[in-house]
């Protein structure tokens, strides 16, 4: 549920979300836009000039060893079970129940 009020009464109107929000929203009118112009090619094109890739980042703030260090770090994160408890501590596990 959304708050509608609150019990401290604030001054100020709250510039920074609702230009924010009035953001998100332009952005999203504007992506509508082109796949209603373009189809789906035109959609692909807005996100490969606009968005992000980690990788073209990394590599554009020296990449190197700090690319190589991060890639291991995500290989040997994510070579668990790919469950929220292969990444809990050793100490936090309960042992498993005996038959």
């Amino acid at each position: 549920m959304i708050p509608l009020r609150d019990a401290n009464p604030v001054r100020r109107a709250p510039v920074v979300t609702i230009g924010l929000i009035i953001a998100c929203v332009a952005v999203f009118a504007y992506e509508l836009g082109s796949q209603s112009t373009g189809g789906d090619p035109a959609l692909e094109a807005l996100f490969r000039q606009y968005g992000l890739v980690p990788a073209d980042l990394t590599a554009a703030l020296g990449g190197g060893q700090t690319d190589r260090a991060f890639r291991e770090v995500l290989t040997i994160d994510s070579a668990g079970s790919g469950s929220w408890s292969s990444t809990s501590s050793a100490g936090s596990r309960q042992p498993s129940p005996r038959s």
